[in-house]
């Protein structure tokens, strides 16, 4: 079985690491790196720019370049664990230390999440809840089609919906924009970094964050965000049929099908089944404008496939 690996190789077209120390060497920062052959661009960078501007470039370098591996890495990870739910010979626990290994390193990596105390939500009881769903799936896609209905028919007077969209700008479509109409704030999201999603996230007070894609989409499911805690509660449901591995995950929404009441399988998260099923289906209509036909005589065929 594939395991997942705790540190990535260099990345491929990384600057040369002798460059860099040099660079170092150069401004007095190398703290016992080894000096190197100083590189022939060196002494011009540094009369063009001097010490301070070469410290900068330094670090917006090191920064990307961290920030670009960190990406590559929840990207291949999310990959492998989604992918081990469908190998029929892996025992359930086998896959889940799988996610919990990943959810380790998400916190090694991230540091400790924000403490449930740090947050200043209103604890009155008789007031609205303000209820967030985070999702890269807002658009024509299997997900959508089970988000409709909570989103459309939350009572108002007792819930406030915010949807936060990671979906980038060129995969909206219609059912993009029925989002975008039907939640109290919808927030495109697609361009910010984890630490900016978290603070808008705060900013709105929301109380019960949900996840609704798990591992299924790599980076865009902004399970980094997740992992940092940017509400009270957090819950995951609807887009991914197993654990995230994340400890500050509270909740995950289920049935009794999809996760028997003598699962021995364990879960970070505590199992909230709901008495039916988890999943509530609502078919949104796909009109000619929503599948791209322009005119009627173009003479094709169109199979809508759910699932």
């Amino acid at each position: 079985m594939p395991r997942l690996q705790a540190h990535d190789h260099q990345d491929k077209g990384d600057e040369d690491v002798e460059s860099i120390a040099s660079v170092l060497t150069t401004l007095q920062l190398n703290k016992g790196l080894p000096a190197v052959a100083k590189p022939p661009w060196q002494d011009a960078l540094a009369a063009e720019f001097g010490v301070m501007s070469m410290q900068v470039k330094l670090g917006v370098y090191l920064k990307t370049r961290d920030e670009r591996r960190a990406r590559s890495w929840r990207e291949r990870a999310s990959k492998l664990l989604l992918s081990l739910n469908y190998q029929s010979d892996l025992q359930p626990q086998a896959v889940t230390e799988q996610h919990l290994l990943w959810g380790k390193e998400m916190r090694r990596r991230l540091g400790p999440a924000t403490p449930r105390s740090a947050f200043n939500n209103s604890k009155a009881p008789d007031r609205v809840l303000r209820v967030g769903y985070i999702s890269p799936d807002l658009k024509s896609h299997v997900v959508s089609m089970f988000l409709r209905g909570p989103v459309r028919d939350h009572d108002r007077s007792k819930i406030h919906v915010t949807c936060y969209s990671t979906t980038h700008l060129f995969n909206t479509d219609n059912v993009t924009e029925f989002f975008r109409t039907q939640a109290n704030v919808f927030r495109d999201v697609s361009t910010l970094e984890a630490d900016a999603i978290l603070s808008l996230v705060k900013d709105d007070e929301i109380d019960i964050l949900v996840e609704l894609a798990g591992h299924t989409s790599g980076v865009e499911s902004r399970l980094d965000v997740m992992a940092m805690r940017a509400a009270p509660i957090q819950v995951s449901w609807i887009g991914y049929p197993n654990t995230t591995g994340l400890d500050s995950i509270d909740y995950r929404i289920t049935d009794g099908a999809a996760d028997a009441e003598d699962t021995r399988q364990f879960f970070p998260e505590k199992l909230v089944r709901l008495p039916h099923t988890f999943l509530t289906f609502d078919d949104l209509p796909l009109g000619r404008d929503s599948l791209g036909v322009t005119s009627p005589t173009q003479g094709y065929i169109y199979i809508y496939i759910v699932g």
